[in-house]
């Protein structure tokens, strides 16, 4: 009896075992592609040890948790199934010149900081938000390439959002009224996209203390009434508007932090 529990102990630990090696193969194909996608990639990213080439750090089964690659002036694309890095906790490729259409990050449950900002990138996919339910950080501002896109309600996912960057960044349509979902977002930067229509009333309940949604490319309208109930908001950059004087026309901080 003891040996065949021996047995089946060590047969688990074996199918374990493989399945472990299994799941770092198939993220070592995904930084293949992600390296020959990229003009230039890293120097020294080639061979197979993936986990040691610079920007990437790996946890102990050899699985991606992070990707770091910014200001490297790295031209080109990323690989569609980029989500399926599942381990990935960080993706920071701010400060480059990548293009084309933004993969999905669906699902990637463990993702919590994502930096892709100052890109130009063309397309965002629908499902881009879905499923990030860890996620505490978003910076997606000045890719103004980018095709018209909304803020979709799969965000709502991400409660344990903090800061959400989004300027420059070819928005559309109306600010949702969703932000009684992030009870920790403090950060919200949507400044010099196509926002309309009126603030939404659950501005008033957030923790919110910097915002900035000036510059709206059509403007947006109402009143500021929301606003007087943000008792937290210390950074404020106001909307300009073409449509309604209840809402100010200039930002009232130093623009030089958009």
């Amino acid at each position: 009896m003891a040996v065949a529990s021996q047995q089946h102990a060590l047969l688990l630990l074996f199918s374990l075992s493989v399945l472990l090696c299994s799941d770092a193969a198939a993220d070592g194909a995904v930084m293949a592609k992600l390296a020959a996608s990229l003009s230039p990639a890293p120097s020294d990213w080639t061979g197979t040890d993936f986990c040691s080439w610079t920007g990437i750090a790996c946890d102990n089964s050899n699985r991606v948790t992070s990707i770091s690659l910014l200001s490297k002036s790295i031209a080109g694309t990323l690989p569609a199934d980029l989500n399926s890095l599942s381990q990935l906790k960080s993706l920071a490729l701010q400060g480059n010149r990548l293009s084309g259409a933004l993969p999905s990050l669906a699902n990637l449950t463990f993702l919590e900081q994502v930096f892709l900002d100052r890109n130009q990138f063309k397309t965002i996919p629908a499902d881009f938000f879905a499923g990030l339910s860890n996620l505490q950080s978003m910076n997606l501002s000045d890719n103004p390439t980018l095709a018209p896109w909304t803020i979709p309600a799969d965000l709502t996912q991400s409660s344990s959002l903090n800061a959400f960057s989004a300027s420059k960044a070819s928005i559309a349509g109306s600010i949702p009224d969703i932000f009684n979902s992030f009870p920790n977002l403090q950060n919200l930067r949507l400044s010099y996209n196509n926002l309309t229509g009126s603030l939404p009333p659950s501005f008033a309940g957030s923790e919110i203390n910097s915002l900035w949604i000036n510059n709206q490319m059509m403007g947006l309208s109402g009143t500021i009434e929301v606003l007087s109930s943000m008792t937290q908001l210390y950074h404020r950059a106001g909307p300009s508007t073409r449509k309604n004087r209840q809402l100010p026309r200039a930002p009232i901080f130093d623009r030089s932090l958009f």
